[in-house]
């Protein structure tokens, strides 16, 4: 039986992607989805050489982003509950004896904190957005639309696998931002979460990545993101988490 899916997007970075692999156990109940966005041929040509059975790689040749990659492994996927990595990040140490207390569970989404590393200095920072977490923990009530609203990043989270097929939850096929209506609409419907202060990931920040990189052509998809985002909070009647219109024009600046 298959218990954990774990699916990773990745372009351009093979090494990276070998840590990132590497930090994930050999289980017989773990599946891992690589899933290659169309790499350049000479990242191909010294793509590295999985051996373990738990692990299957994709190639695929439409070069449609991270979204679309994670849905190709969202249809792949056999596990009881749904983990996402970016390739150039990998997992704590331990990091399955914590999940191993949820598999049982019928949670649907287990929020987690996570590591901000600084790379090349490997400088271990604490995530603000941590704070979420322990707001959460000391006050359920007051802390639970925070945690499902804004806490978009899917890599630090476990999703119920039952929960997000029978939602039909995708990612949204983008440069950026893909994740962001996927966690927020699958943390607004959820009907039961979970909180762990347990650092279950570490995010690397990385002057080359794509989520640093800036352009116009981003600036105006996160511009649109932003757009649709205020229309789901307003649909939901969560008008608070809406973005006002200077960070709107702040965004396209």
């Amino acid at each position: 039986m298959i218990n954990y899916s774990i699916i990773i997007p990745h372009k351009n970075i093979p090494d990276l992607l070998t840590r990132c692999v590497n930090s994930i156990p050999q289980r017989g109940d773990i599946q891992i989805i690589v899933v290659d966005d169309n790499s350049d041929q000479a990242y191909l040509d010294i793509f590295p050489s999985f051996y373990r059975s738990d692990l299957e790689v994709i190639f695929t040749k439409e070069g449609r982003g991270a979204g679309y990659a994670r849905n190709i492994g969202l249809k792949r996927a056999k596990g009881k509950w749904l983990l996402f990595a970016d390739a150039d990040d990998y997992y704590t140490d331990g990091f399955l004896d914590v999940l191993d207390k949820y598999k049982e569970t019928d949670i649907d989404v287990v929020y987690f904190c996570a590591n901000k590393i600084h790379d090349p200095s490997i400088h271990v920072g604490i995530d603000s957005r941590n704070d979420h977490i322990f707001s959460y923990l000391e006050n359920p009530v007051a802390g639970s639309f925070i945690l499902r609203l804004r806490y978009w990043e899917p890599w630090d989270k476990l999703f119920r696998r039952e929960y997000i097929v029978s939602n039909n939850f995708l990612f949204e096929e983008i440069q950026v931002g893909n994740d962001a209506m996927f966690v927020v609409k699958s943390g607004y419907y959820a009907n039961h979460i979970k909180a762990d202060p347990f650092p279950l990931y570490n995010y690397v920040i990385r002057p080359e990545s794509l989520t640093t990189a800036v352009n116009n052509e981003k600036l105006l998809i996160c511009f649109k993101l932003y757009l649709r985002l205020n229309t789901f909070y307003r649909s939901i009647h969560q008008n608070s988490f809406m973005f006002s219109y200077a960070h709107l024009h702040k965004a396209i600046l």
